[in-house]
């Protein structure tokens, strides 16, 4: 646990970014810079006013556009995911120059300091607490699934359905998925080395410096190209902890060294591999090598000269199913991508590896030619004999070691770099295996389905950079592959503004009509703690659900414990979106025991909504197997399969967005989903899915869409915190305005938009739900119309008219809107009220918004007695407190205590025990209001139990955030130990400074300069704190390196001051230095890099090598420890030496950019070499007043920094004094007086001060929860 200040803002290694006037890159930002090879591109998605006009300007700038939505006809679509230079993402001028739709939009720093994937949190191993699992077990059963393959004679298995899997990476060696991987790419680019072509003389190639001998079947080729994978330089990618410690890297043979280093060879085989043209037919819903034709085909559809697929009213007749002497939609690529014709074939490819890494490619390395792995599964599905390996194999006696190599030629044939796809994470792995594995006992939800694995995350985390790269591949690539379903297992909670991903998916679901399933995300049970990726788009969000079966088998439930049927997990986020939009959707199974990579063990069991997104993707890619049986369906694979084609060739004719096929997809499985008792809306969505319910559904809604019903995304309101639905401010208003906006994807022509905009859309309030703090929920007005709610419906214009249902007109800005009237005062406080509307159009109902209301608790300034024996708290005047004394909580409960936190109060305090004899297993959380978990402690008592803890204590600071806090209490997941009951103490601080730093500067410092003295006020409106003690710290010496520039995938230099020394005033001649990210600056908000852990030097040829390395076991990404570190004596040469600083990758709030941050601030800090003053630094209490309600302290700066690195800020002279003697011989007498000259005020021009030094004000009280610091920095 841990303690935090109550009133002083806790230090972390992410602080809070502001904004600032935009600036240049400017050359006093760095002293140096240095590419970084290994490190990804730089990938974003940026909303522009211009995309053709923004096009050519990235691309004159060394820049590269990687995807145009608008596929190169028009500008209608305002965004564009391109690939830029890292200097030009710091570079003012040039973002101006795109004319970004919102101004530059902050750019974010995020300092790498896990070491696992980002994955969603990457699920853990269940086994907690010694706890074990005795079954092999993909729980398909809870969501009907083999009821549904009973149904349809066993079609419902995923055959002929492709499945993306946005992840770690995928083990495409490994046996269960029976070379069903059929496409591999690594957006990373952690595997990727660059290539030289090199001339072939006589069969040998030279490369650096050594005459190698070339396979005989390159061996006639004028040129080959050679690389080498060298496990240390491709570690670059890993975290700070492993590059500190000099351990970063990829043991490719698995031999537990970094060392090894693999020759590889690439050029044209001289013996042709088989001919691949036309071999891979397989058009959406018709039969191809892995999958089943349709029942039934349709007839050829009437002309339609506007080629527009029909919106409202107008029904889809005829649609066009493709056939066999058609071009396949996998085989349809786009302009840079197509096969070529058999006239024009180039030979093939191929590649030789140095497996045992002795330099050399011989014996049989030189026997075994590998094509590129996406090549030869393509040549494997079309049911060819595969003349190559598919993979390079390392040798080994008992594990399997394989790895996809991906190379491409272009154009030219002309391969520049090569990359070997690994997935040391396993993360990727267990996720595919529970869509599709099928063998060695694991059994995926749809096993004949193929699998296109993305490796988005590398050894430092999941950028979204190559999450970007990821999506993008997944659709647009030489194979001419589209996903049915995509899963991404990946994300982290939800921030004010519209993802950029949220964009990138909602433009692919209207050009390709793929539905895409995210993982709610593992924040637990606080409200509003979403997933952000997909937040707000046509995705699907999948939350956390488990049987008593699972329970049973997996999470040790006691015997004779009753539990529900089913139960949401412990660690599932909640929704509402901020704009209010249900989320999760669903909920699905969240734990199972799947596949792992072989270099790993082969299988585990892990746990998270990682995985229950998985098993929800693998149904619907076996529901959507089931349903090309059927001829309502496959005129929607029809329609689709036309605007993928159009899309593919780059074509305007078909003038019309697929949106309607995920979103049909995603109603069908939140209308036949099973809803959970026991839960609201916000924690399940609409259920548990029910694939077999699903079924009927689906093809019902095929026929509506069939015949005109369009099915489309609305935008309620915005995320920004002004606007937003979903608000726990105190302020709680009594109406709430909800804005609609038909949120156009693009691909929707002007007919469709209008018919859409025109169409009558209902908005239906359904219920209403009201959590108590144990958890219960009541159902207000489902089946009672007549009930009077605690919510009503009203319209502008009709405020005073409330009811439950309302009709919406869109004005001509597309905007429709109404007022959710909520009746506060029949609200009773710790409850949670829940407005469930329904959007309508046609009698469809389109979507589901969430008006959420926290009635707190108010804390007041009343004594209370306290007498909980559980936390052994005993008093009868403690004030601003809540107690809940003796309450039971069940196996499978959420309690929840809203508290509403306003400007009186610094910190809460959460005290939690077992009550009397209880014994359990309890998890405590605390979130703020945006609904981020801050902190958490777990509390456990059993015999089955080898560790006892009774007790738990968070202390949390709420000053930055007030509002409406929420503390959940909840059974913990390990082992389900029955009912069990607990004491519970919420006290709000009220001890409030007026400052959380103070700066002063010396009273010898040039003006401008922080004033001498600070008056400092702490307010004690409950008089909590009765004395007060105050306390500095020893200072340090500091020197500020502000602004330290920033170039994303390079790494800058700046020079790094060292203090002289000099005899007269002694100390050592040696310092230490320590580099820290100033954890007081606001400009040092989530930096993707580190600093290095090394200091610099140039040599003689002008580049920079390494001088100091830190100390490994105390470094972090945001601070590094030098040790003796000479200084400069006089007389004696000064060697120059250079902090630096590493940064991968950028992040933005959205897709438009403002707010440039182009640095970091650190600080260079002495610990070794005393401070030294004239006078005094100083803190004293200045007055109080009568009530003692608030505190003056006043702290006082010294005259002056005296150390060996500090100028003298006076000068010393003389004044003349004149005296008449009244002596004729010497009638006046002239004397010297010395004196010196204080220049506080007299500096040139110019003059700056700087921090010199930093201490802190260490505040105790009476009180034993409020005590805290102050940092004091002081400038010279």
């Amino acid at each position: 646990m841990i303690k935090s200040s109550p009133f002083f803002l806790v230090l972390v290694m992410t602080l809070l970014l502001i904004g600032r006037d935009i600036q240049a890159q400017g050359p006093d930002l760095i002293d140096g810079k240095e590419k970084l090879s290994g490190y990804p591109e730089i990938t974003l998605l940026i909303e522009v006013k211009d995309a053709r006009k923004a096009a050519g300007i990235i691309s004159k700038n060394g820049g590269r556009v990687d995807y145009d939505p608008n596929l190169g006809i028009g500008h209608d679509i305002p965004f564009l995911i391109v690939t830029l230079p890292g200097e030009k993402v710091v570079d003012e001028s040039f973002l101006k120059s795109l004319e970004l739709k919102s101004g530059v939009r902050k750019f974010q720093v995020s300092a790498s300091g896990s070491d696992n994937c980002g994955c969603n949190d990457q699920p853990t191993k269940v086994a907690k607490d010694g706890l074990g699992f005795d079954t092999l077990f993909v729980p398909v059963e809870d969501i009907k699934l083999p009821e549904l393959r009973e149904r349809t004679n066993g079609k419902a298995t995923g055959k002929g359905v492709k499945v993306a899997v946005i992840d770690s990476g995928v083990d495409a060696s490994h046996p269960v998925f029976q070379n069903r991987v059929i496409f591999w790419d690594d957006s990373t680019q952690e595997g990727r080395i660059e290539l030289k072509k090199l001339r072939v003389i006589e069969g040998e190639v030279t490369y650096d410096d050594k005459t190698l001998k070339v396979p005989e079947r390159l061996a006639e080729n004028k040129t080959i190209y050679v690389g080498m994978f060298d496990e240390t330089a491709m570690g670059i990618q890993f975290t700070d902890l492993f590059k500190t410690n000099e351990r970063a890297g990829l043991d490719f043979n698995r031999n537990d060294s970094i060392k090894d280093k693999f020759l590889v060879m690439i050029g044209a085989d001289k013996k042709p591999a088989s001919d691949l043209e036309e071999k891979d037919k397989d058009p959406v819903g018709q039969q191809d090598k892995t999958g089943e034709a349709p029942e039934e085909k349709l007839e050829e559809p009437e002309t339609d000269d506007s080629n527009e697929v029909p919106s409202e009213g107008k029904a889809i007749e005829n649609a066009e199913e493709p056939s066999d002497t058609q071009p396949s939609k996998d085989d349809e690529q786009t302009s840079s991508t197509k096969n070529e014709s058999p006239e024009e074939s180039k030979p093939t490819m191929i590649a030789f590896v140095d497996v045992n890494g002795d330099g050399a490619i011989k014996d049989e390395e030189a026997e075994r030619p590998i094509l590129d792995f996406n090549i030869a599964r393509q040549i494997q599905r079309s049911g060819e004999e595969l003349e190559y390996a598919d993979m390079v194999v390392f040798p080994s006696r008992t594990k399997t070691i394989a790895y996809p190599l991906l190379f491409t030629a272009d154009s030219e044939n002309h391969v520049s770099h090569v990359t070997i796809g690994v997935a040391f994470n396993s993360h990727g792995t267990h996720v595919a295996g529970i869509i599709a594995g099928n063998g060695e006992e694991i059994v995926g939800a749809a096993p004949d389905a193929e699998i296109m694995a993305l490796k988005a995350c590398s050894g430092i985390t999941c950028t979204e950079s190559a999450i970007i790269r990821a999506m993008l591949k997944a659709f647009f690539n030489p194979q001419g592959y589209v996903p049915d379903v995509v899963n991404i297992s990946l994300g982290s909670p939800e921030e004010y503004d519209k993802d950029r991903m949220d964009v990138l998916i909602q433009d692919l679901s209207a050009k390709f009509g793929t539905v895409f399933f995210v993982s709610a995300s593992n924040s637990g049970s606080g409200y509003r703690s979403i997933n952000h990726i997909g937040s707000v788009s046509p995705a699907v969000l999948v939350g956390a659900h488990a049987s008593k079966e699972t329970l049973a088998r997996h999470y040790q439930l006691q015997e004779g414990v009753e539990v529900p049927d089913h139960v949401l997990q412990y660690f599932t986020s909640l929704g509402p979106s901020f704009t209010g939009q249900l989320r999760p959707n669903i909920v699905a199974p969240g734990s199972a025991l799947s596949a792992t990579s072989l270099v790993d063990d082969g299988s585990g069991m892990y746990n998270g909504t990682s995985m229950s997104s998985p098993i929800a993707a693998g149904a619907t890619a076996a529901l959507i197997s089931a349903a090309r049986g059927n001829k309502e369906y496959n005129r929607l694979e029809a329609w689709r399969s036309k605007k993928i084609k159009a899309v593919q060739d780059k074509s305007s004719d078909v003038k019309y967005s697929v949106t309607s096929i995920p979103l049909a997809i995603r109603t069908a499985l939140e209308e036949s989903a099973t809803e959970l008792p026991g839960y609201t809306l916000a924690q399940q969505g609409h259920g548990l899915l029910n694939v077999d319910a699903a079924y009927e559904t689906l093809l019902n809604l095929a026929t509506k869409v069939n015949n005109g019903t369009r099915l489309t995304e609305f935008k309620i309101n915005d995320n920004s915190e002004a606007t937003r639905l979903y608000d726990r401010s105190n302020n709680i208003p009594a109406v709430k305005r909800i804005y609609l906006t038909l949120d156009s994807d693009g691909e929707l022509s002007e007919a469709s938009l209008l018919k859409l905009r025109n169409a009558a859309t209902e908005v239906r309030l359904q219920r209403v739900q009201v959590q108590s703090i144990d958890g219960t929920v009541q159902d207000l007005g489902q089946t009672d119309t007549e009930t009077l709610l605690p919510f009503s419906i009203g319209v502008p214009g009709k405020e005073g008219e409330q009811g439950r249902s309302a009709i919406v007109v869109m004005s001509n800005r597309f905007k429709g809107s109404f007022f959710s009237i909520r009746r506060l005062a029949t609200m009773e406080a710790g409850k949670t009220y829940i407005a469930h509307f329904d959007i309508y159009q046609h009698g469809q109902r389109l979507f589901t918004v969430l008006d959420v209301v926290h009635k707190p608790i108010e804390l007041s300034d009343l004594k209370t007695e306290v007498n909980l024996s559980g936390i052994e708290v005993e008093e009868s005047n403690r004030v601003a407190c809540y107690i809940n004394s003796g309450q039971e909580i069940k196996a499978t409960a959420f309690h929840r205590y809203p508290v509403a936190v306003t400007d009186r109060d610094s910190g809460l305090n959460v005290q939690i025990g077992f009550h009397n004899d209880e014994s359990g297993l309890l998890l405590v959380q605390v979130y703020d209001p945006d609904g981020y978990e801050v902190n958490y402690s777990v509390i456990r008592k059993s015999p089955q139990l080898d560790v006892e803890k009774r007790t738990g204590k968070l202390v949390v600071n709420t000053l930055e955030k007030k509002g409406i806090w929420e503390i959940t209490v909840t059974s913990f997941s390990g082992t389900w130990l029955g009912e069990s009951g607990y004491d519970l103490l919420i006290e709000a601080l009220r001890f409030v400074p007026s400052v959380n730093r103070i700066q002063i500067g010396s009273k010898s410092a040039p003006m401008p300069a922080p004033p001498a003295e600070k008056m400092v006020s702490i307010m004690n409106s409950s008089r909590q704190v009765r004395s007060v003690n105050l306390n500095m710290s020893p200072l340090e010496r500091i020197a500020p390196l502000k602004p330290f520039g920033v170039v994303p995938n390079h790494r800058t230099y700046k020079k790094l001051p060292i203090p002289a020394w000099n005899e007269s005033m002694g100390g050592p001649k040696t310092t230490t230095v320590v580099l820290e990210l100033d954890r007081l600056s606001k400009i040092n908000d989530q930096q993707m890099g580190r600093i290095d852990h090394r200091l610099y030097k140039k040599g003689p040829d002008g580049k920079y090598v390494v001088a100091y390395k830190a100390e490994p076991l105390s470094a972090s990404a945001s601070r590094k420890i030098f040790r003796g570190i000479p200084r400069p004596e006089p007389g004696q040469s000064v060697e120059t030496l250079y902090a630096a600083m590493e940064v991968f990758d950028v992040y933005s709030d959205g897709p438009s950019l403002s707010n440039l941050v182009d640095h970091v601030d650190m600080l260079a800090i002495y610990p070794s070499i005393p401070v030294k003053l004239s006078g005094t630094l100083s803190a004293n209490y200045s007055a109080s007043d009568s009530t003692r309600d608030v505190s003056l302290f006043k702290v006082t700066a010294p005259d002056k920094i005296i150390d060996e690195t500090t100028k003298s800020n006076s000068r010393s002279s003389q004044a003349t004094l004149k005296v008449e003697t009244g002596d004729a011989n010497l009638p006046e007498l002239e004397i010297k007086l010395p004196i010196t000259i204080n220049e506080r005020h007299q500096h040139p021009p110019g003059a700056k001060s700087l921090e010199r030094a930093r201490g802190t004000l260490r505040i105790t009280t009476d009180h034993p929860d409020i005590s805290g610091s102050i940092p004091v920095r002081i400038a010279q």
